[in-house]
């Protein structure tokens, strides 16, 4: 008897390579993150946002997914650099393990291809027509540059931040690791305006440390008690209708 059973489709298909989904190491989330992402154009950047949109998971969801094919080397995020200066953290991932891993400098803007083995590596800022050209780079000013870039966007969304506790270097650190890994300024940023909105007692606001080191920016917006009662059906009422 035939137990799995596949549709015999034209070209609405995606071959996949058996390396990691049979590798023990990755969960089963993490395999169908990989799996998602590798059935789409090679040119397709990849925003946790975006893939949340097509799923059930949620971004918390997404980014334990990530995790894990990070940690497993089928994925990593790679520092492009224009004039010295970080243009953007652009996420690749592979279906096979990368030689290295965590994140990596370019000096180009159009990050290549790496190809490996014939396997195929979903980029997510060019399709590649053309030799790698990726190459590390340990040019202390440049690691300077990027500090300092870090630092300033760091004070902007600190500033805005409704209750200043806690050690601000921890809450500094907290994000940088966060954008290191893919998560953008307007995510934290609205994130902040959702705190801001639901006008809690600044006892109730958690303290910036907190905040940050826990990513709270993917908390959803707290519902209140005047918009719980707007959503509520009117089952009570006797209607003429």
């Amino acid at each position: 008897m035939q137990r799995i059973k596949r549709k015999r489709a034209g070209d609405n298909f995606t071959i996949l390579s058996n390396d990691f989904l049979r590798d023990e190491k990755l969960s089963l989330k993490a395999k169908g993150l990989l799996a998602y992402i590798l059935s789409l154009p090679d040119d397709w950047k990849i925003y946790f946002e975006e893939v949340e949109k097509h799923h059930s998971d949620g971004v918390r969801g997404v980014r334990s997914a990530w995790k894990n094919l990070e940690e497993q080397g089928y994925a990593r995020t790679v520092k492009v650099k224009e004039k010295g200066r970080i243009k953007e953290w652009a996420k690749e991932v592979a279906d096979f393990k990368f030689p290295d891993s965590g994140f990596v400098d370019v000096e180009n803007v159009d990050v290549e291809i790496l190809h490996v083995e014939n396997s195929s590596l979903l980029n997510t800022n060019k399709q590649s027509t053309d030799k790698p050209k990726t190459k590390p780079t340990k040019d202390n000013t440049t690691n300077k540059s990027d500090e300092l870039d870090l630092e300033k966007r760091f004070e902007i969304l600190w500033k805005l931040y409704p209750r200043k506790a806690g050690n601000k270097q921890k809450a500094k650190a907290a994000y940088k690791k966060a954008v290191k890994s893919g998560v953008e300024d307007a995510t934290i940023k609205q994130g902040i305006l959702n705190l801001i909105a639901e006008k809690r007692e600044s006892r109730f606001i958690p303290h910036g440390q907190t905040w940050f080191c826990n990513e709270r920016w993917n908390d959803e917006p707290l519902v209140t008690e005047k918009k719980e009662r707007e959503r509520q059906p009117y089952t009570d009422l006797d209607l003429p209708f």
